[in-house]
């Protein structure tokens, strides 16, 4: 099956869901692709249509699906472990955008200084892809707490993201002031 008509089968069935069941079921998705996200899409989508379909034969016999499941969260989590991680490769091929664009940031002020002053800092270089990557690694570590900490604030991605890119270029700028003048190339 595909993945468009997997969604399209799980948006259907959610309409049989009573409103308990349904505010269940929101948090199982949200978690589940926020959690999910180094996973197949195919097997996660697969994943959250099964236990649509549990949540479903449940509420037939009259029971509410945290009182059968349990915390969603841990519903989620227990669930997932079944699912294989994505290899390296797809990882990257599914998220190259992100990490490109991430670098392109960190990149910015190397390449503004060689076009404008005509001066090629090495240092800044160096330091913008290294800080670069430990702002990744940090994100990637602790990708479940911020996923968490953000769907229980219901708060928007977009204004974590754009949190983070504003720090990211504050401390950025901070470590590159650092190291200015190691490497310098004038043309």
């Amino acid at each position: 099956m595909r993945i468009k008509d997997v969604i399209g089968e799980n948006n259907e069935l959610q309409k049989q869901l009573n409103m308990i069941n349904t505010a269940y079921y929101e948090q199982v998705v949200i978690y589940g692709r926020m959690q999910g996200a180094l996973k197949s899409d195919q097997l996660v989508e697969t994943m959250l249509l099964d236990i649509l379909r549990d949540i479903l034969d449940a509420q037939r016999d009259g029971h509410d699906a945290k009182a059968i499941f349990g915390d969603a969260h841990d519903l989620v989590v227990n669930t997932l472990l079944e699912i294989p991680d994505m290899n390296l490769f797809t990882l990257l091929k599914q998220y190259w955008l992100a990490v490109v664009a991430f670098m392109l940031l960190s990149l910015s002020e190397p390449i503004f200084n060689l076009l404008r002053d005509q001066v090629f800092y090495g240092g800044k270089l160096v330091m913008s892809f290294m800080i670069s990557a430990i702002v990744l690694a940090i994100l990637h570590h602790y990708r479940e707490f911020i996923a968490t900490v953000i769907i229980r604030t219901d708060r928007r991605i977009v204004y974590f993201g754009l949190a983070g890119v504003v720090a990211h270029m504050f401390i950025l700028t901070w470590a590159i002031n650092l190291v200015k003048n190691v490497w310098v190339i004038h043309f």
